[in-house]
């Protein structure tokens, strides 16, 4: 159904040309275009992913990367993190512990939906709610939903932590500003002179 992309024994070389790739198949104001008309979380990370034609995994990594509102991104593997990304607004919300590569899982709904292999290869998915805390131990009992895709016979899961409310509490202008200066900064060529 979807590719999974960044798999887990890539080069550094490999892992860099896919950060450069997504950043030309997904510029930050498609990005912005996109997740503003979707659902925060991942529904709009698959509509830009069906946009750009890229795997499900480079939109959600730079989802978390243009994205003003708080999302993490997590790639796990059975019962560890493969590895994560965190919009800088989501690593703002509390002092965070980073989920490291080989940290185990949690005890949430990612950990028991990994647990049976079927819902990996069969790109499954599920959707919950978590806290903050459950997943960064921090000391904040923020509520998250927490959902969750199998990527197929790559044998990962892609975790979208995000909440609705705390993206209604962000600045709606903050798109049409970077727009504005786009548009102000685009060269202006003076014709008949």
């Amino acid at each position: 159904m979807f590719r999974a992309g960044f798999s887990q024994g890539m080069s550094s070389i490999e892992l860099e040309a896919d950060h450069f790739a997504s950043g030309l198949l997904m510029p930050l104001k498609l990005v912005g275009e996109v997740i503003g008309r979707s659902r925060v979380g991942l529904d709009g990370i698959i509509a830009l992913s069906q946009l750009a034609e890229s795997s499900l995994t480079a939109s959600a990594i730079r989802a978390a990367k243009c994205c003003d509102y708080p999302i993490a991104v997590v790639v796990s593997s059975g019962d560890k993190v493969a590895y994560a990304f965190l919009s800088e607004s989501f690593k703002k919300l509390d002092k965070l512990t980073f989920l490291k590569k080989g940290t185990p899982l949690p005890r949430t709904h990612t950990q028991r939906f990994n647990a049976d292999t079927q819902n990996i290869r069969s790109a499954r998915s599920i959707c919950g709610q978590t806290s903050l805390s459950e997943w960064f131990s921090c000391g904040r009992q923020l509520a998250l939903d927490e959902e969750a895709i199998g990527l197929g016979a790559y044998g990962f899961t892609l975790t979208v932590l995000s909440s609705e409310e705390l993206a209604d509490d962000l600045d709606d202008d903050t798109y049409e500003e970077e727009a504005s200066l786009i548009e102000s900064w685009t060269p202006r060529f003076a014709y008949g002179r």
